[in-house]
């Protein structure tokens, strides 16, 4: 074996692990993005749930209004 065809194969090597690397720090930076979007969307979601409660909850509540009616 040649001395450029021992560097090549090194290259190769090393040029497949730096996509091995770049592939996985990928992933995890994809991975961090799903988890906190979807940290997100429950905030959100339980915020909305709240507020539709305290809605919901006040249109139950007989009001001062609601006696003339009777």
């Amino acid at each position: 074996m040649s001395l450029c065809q021992r560097y090549g194969d090194a290259a190769a090597a090393w040029s497949a692990g730096s996509v091995v690397d770049a592939a996985k720090k990928s992933f995890e930076m994809g991975k961090e993005a799903v988890e906190q979007s979807a940290a997100t969307a429950a905030r959100a979601t339980g915020d909305a749930v709240e507020t539709t409660k305290e809605k919901v909850k006040g249109a139950a509540s007989p009001s001062d209004d609601d006696d003339s009616e009777l």
